[in-house]
């Protein structure tokens, strides 16, 4: 597969040093980088102190990090590994994080393994990453039109776009806007299994161009959603994207006790 197929840039030297100097990244904290490319992102977090479990899927590109940074990997602060993140995540003792500037078309099934799967390290404490600014937008949430991973963000954690870059920041220069879009976990986060079940409901509703009564007809009554809508000032036939995060989780939790999802 040819480079510019996995849809990655790779980040300039020093915008990547800033990046990662704006993460709040201490000495020994434990990241997972994702698709690590040249190693942009990868020189300054060592400079930092970090420990280092690093992924990249193109072995050329991986054989190069070796011998770039065979001083860390020596010393044991950074591992590289060739394969799919999706199916090597890493095992940390302590809490652990991400920063990365994985593939574009990857993103959003990262981020869903990262909050809806029950990962061996358990959860990541924050989430960094290099992301078109339209699907970065769309993960922070726009109001009246949440999309599935806007509402399971929000339930796990404060998503934001930390900083905006230029197209000229990576290379090759990108055709649309990009930025750092940040996720930290909360101390009430879901679970992964709770997640998990606000995120079949989602499935369900998000099918199609339905109101919220509609879409759930199979799965609630009218009874239910009067309740529920009335608790968290909801219309029943509104868009299902319209509704706020905490109202799918409190309706996905109620039909759960009924064993309705």
């Amino acid at each position: 597969m040819a480079k510019h197929e996995l849809h990655q840039f790779d980040l300039i030297p020093a915008v990547a040093k800033r990046i990662v100097a704006e993460a709040d990244l201490s000495a020994g904290s434990a990241v997972f980088e994702i698709g690590p490319g040249t190693g942009s992102l990868t020189e300054p977090m060592l400079d930092a102190g970090a420990q280092i479990y690093a992924v990249e899927i193109d072995a050329q590109r991986a054989g190069d990090l070796r011998q770039r940074f065979a001083d860390a990997i020596s010393h044991g602060a950074l591992q590289v590994l060739v394969g799919d993140a999706h199916t090597m995540m890493p095992l940390f003792n302590d809490v652990w994080r991400i920063i990365a500037n994985p593939p574009f078309q990857h993103t959003a099934s990262l981020l869903r393994k990262c909050l809806l799967e029950d990962l061996p390290s358990g959860s990541p404490q924050r989430i960094d990453l290099v992301l078109q600014q339209d699907t970065a937008e769309k993960w922070v949430g726009r109001r009246g039109e949440e999309t599935r991973s806007s509402i399971l963000a929000q339930l796990w954690g404060e998503a934001s776009i930390s900083a905006h870059l230029k197209r000229s920041d990576v290379k090759p220069a990108s055709h649309v806007d990009l930025c750092v879009f940040s996720l930290r976990r909360r101390e009430d986060a879901l679970s992964p299994a709770d997640l998990r079940c606000v995120d079949s409901l989602l499935n369900i509703a998000f099918a199609g161009p339905h109101s919220v009564r509609n879409a759930l007809r199979k799965v609630t009554t009218p009874a239910i959603l009067k309740r529920q809508s009335k608790e968290h000032a909801w219309q029943a036939d509104a868009h299902p994207r319209s509704l706020s995060a905490i109202a799918w989780h409190s309706l996905a939790m109620f039909l759960r006790s009924l064993n309705k999802i």
